[in-house]
């Protein structure tokens, strides 16, 4: 049995420190980091979600394919995670803002507790309300 490490309350340091790289597709962005801290958490290589780290017409063409959920949601069904209506700190999800000046853009964030944690383009590490938004989010194992 695969024993998991509980980094969970070190997820805005963890994203921080992403925030202060360079920005780069598929590795700095939230989707890069997204995959970062399920590889940190489970153990288990996540780079099934979207192409090598950079490859930015390739993570286009596979976003044009079916959008940012639909590449997540294969993704991270076929790692086996689950889809929860309650997220926990740890846990990541597919976020569409509904209100706001962010209104109507998409991110994959990490929940900290209390709001989902998501890094933009500008390298800056934003939290999101819950309330702001639509999350579709998967649990990450707890506790195993």
């Amino acid at each position: 049995m695969m024993t998991w490490t509980c980094r969970r309350p070190r997820v805005r340091p963890f994203l921080s420190a992403i925030a202060h790289e360079p920005w780069r597709v598929g590795w700095s962005d939230c989707v890069g980091a997204m995959i970062r801290w399920i590889e940190a958490e489970t153990g288990r290589r996540a780079t099934l979600l979207l192409p090598v780290a950079g490859d930015e017409a390739e993570a286009a063409a596979r976003l044009a394919e079916g959008g940012l959920l639909a590449c997540m949601t294969h993704g991270l069904d076929a790692l086996g995670l689950v889809r929860t209506d309650r997220p926990q700190a740890g846990d990541v999800a597919h976020l569409r803002v509904v209100t706001g000046l962010l209104a109507g853009q998409e991110s994959a964030a990490i929940h900290d507790g209390r709001h989902w944690l998501t890094i933009s383009r500008q390298s800056r590490l934003l939290p999101i309300r819950p309330a702001w938004c639509d999350a579709t989010a998967w649990r990450l194992p707890h506790g195993l």
